[in-house]
């Protein structure tokens, strides 16, 4: 999980984290979601239902750094 990676999850927007300075961000359509690092976009998936809700979003991508 995000949280056992030394990681804050923000409980207002479930496809948001931060990791120090860093914010994570999730946005996603119908057909695409996309990771964000501050605002750079970073990596994008095919959008699947279960990463709704999921409790590792960060799973679903390739991250640049430790989360």
């Amino acid at each position: 999980m995000i949280a056992q990676r030394g990681c804050v999850w923000n409980a207002d927007d479930p496809h948001s984290w931060l990791d120090g300075p860093t914010r994570y961000a999730v946005v996603h359509s119908r057909t695409v979601a996309v990771l964000f690092v501050d605002t750079r976009p970073v990596d994008a998936i095919a959008f699947r239902h279960d990463l709704l809700g999921a409790a590792d979003v960060a799973g679903f991508f390739k991250l640049p750094r430790s989360c």
